[in-house]
């Protein structure tokens, strides 16, 4: 004999239970009708490949923070020093090539 778990959609729960006075005694009792009569509204559970799929694009999101972060520490360590650096250079790609022929920063 197994048992089955449901997990109740509290968003869609509101809905079913805008009584004014309220107990877990009478909350049990519409959660066990709506069971039985197959009109409890379950919350979404994703598959493991749909959450490792989550899992890897709030990876990639952190790892972009953190090279925002780094940028931001960097340029402020320059502009303690007073050198400051066109950031668009470093993006495009003609300022990549520059840098690779040896111009790591330009002084503005």
């Amino acid at each position: 004999m197994g048992c089955f778990i449901h997990i109740a959609d509290p968003a869609n729960l509101a809905l079913f239970f805008k009584a004014s006075r309220k107990s877990y005694k009478e909350d049990s009792y519409k959660l066990a009708k709506l069971l039985r009569v197959n009109e409890l509204p379950e919350a979404y559970i994703p598959s493991k490949e749909a959450e490792s799929l989550r899992k890897l694009v709030r990876y990639r999101k952190s790892l972009g923070e953190d090279i925002t972060r780094l940028k931001n520490d960097i340029n402020a360590i320059l502009s303690k020093y007073v050198i400051y650096i066109n950031v668009s250079e470093y993006i495009w790609k003609e300022g990549i090539e520059r840098n690779r022929r040896g111009m790591f920063y330009t002084l503005v």
